[in-house]
């Protein structure tokens, strides 16, 4: 009876994280996220962590009739049942300039759609945030005279084939506090294929750990943050 118990738990533990893996099904998962740094990298700088924002519907309005972004535009409207596809609500009708992605959604291509308890925004400041001070940016503090912010372009994770294709584009930018010039702007994208059946939320952290590391070791931004004209970024060994 035991070993019966036993071999029943795992077979329901095993099947409920098939469940979360595959991202996908016919109810609408809400997957709980937050960040953890792990980054083997150290910098140094002074930046504050201002707001950011997700504008996929913005960025797929810009890809409207470009045939080299035919890739990029092919699911827009994934995630969306086919009557809301089809009906307009909220709002879609396979058109990216129509298509309409949710604050917490990712972009996907599974019959489902994958939500987050938080906003992606938020989700990605704040790994921005926890990113950058565990590498050795302060981040924080009275004296710090200027500010990071960053536009989430695109979030999506294709799943169509055997494996999952991953994608995350920001556009970060520098300003000063006190009079909002902009002093660095860059789009970080990251792509990534992961099997299907490995740890979903593992690879997220790890998309958007490599993201935060494109922006940490770029030398421009380095240089925005520590008023020097030879920035350096180095790996901990």
């Amino acid at each position: 009876m035991v070993l019966y118990m036993q071999n029943s738990r795992r077979w329901i533990g095993a099947v409920s994280a098939a469940a979360v893996l595959t991202l996908a099904g016919c109810a609408t998962p809400v997957l709980p996220y937050t960040y953890t740094p792990a980054s083997a990298l150290t910098a140094t700088g002074d930046v504050g962590v201002g707001q950011f924002s997700y504008e996929p519907n913005k960025y797929l309005q810009s890809l409207a009739g470009d045939a080299a972004s035919a890739r990029d535009t092919r699911y827009p409207n994934a995630g969306l049942s086919t009557s809301q596809q089809h009906t307009g609500g909220p709002p879609g009708a396979y058109r990216a300039t129509s298509s309409h992605i949710l604050p917490n959604q990712a972009r996907n291509t599974a019959v489902g759609s994958v939500l987050f308890e938080r906003n992606v925004a938020d989700i990605i400041r704040d790994a921005s945030f926890t990113e950058l001070r565990a590498i050795g940016v302060t981040v924080s503090g009275p004296t710090i005279s200027r500010e990071l912010t960053g536009e989430v372009q695109n979030l999506m994770v294709d799943e169509l084939g055997m494996n999952i294709d991953w994608t995350l584009r920001v556009m970060y930018t520098v300003a000063e506090k006190s009079n909002g010039d902009v002093v660095y702007s860059s789009i970080k994208e990251i792509k990534r294929t992961t099997p299907k059946f490995l740890n979903v939320l593992g690879a997220l952290n790890d998309l958007i750990r490599l993201n935060i590391e494109a922006l940490a070791t770029d030398p421009q931004f380095l240089a925005a943050i520590q008023n020097r004209t030879q920035p350096m970024a180095s790996s901990r060994k």
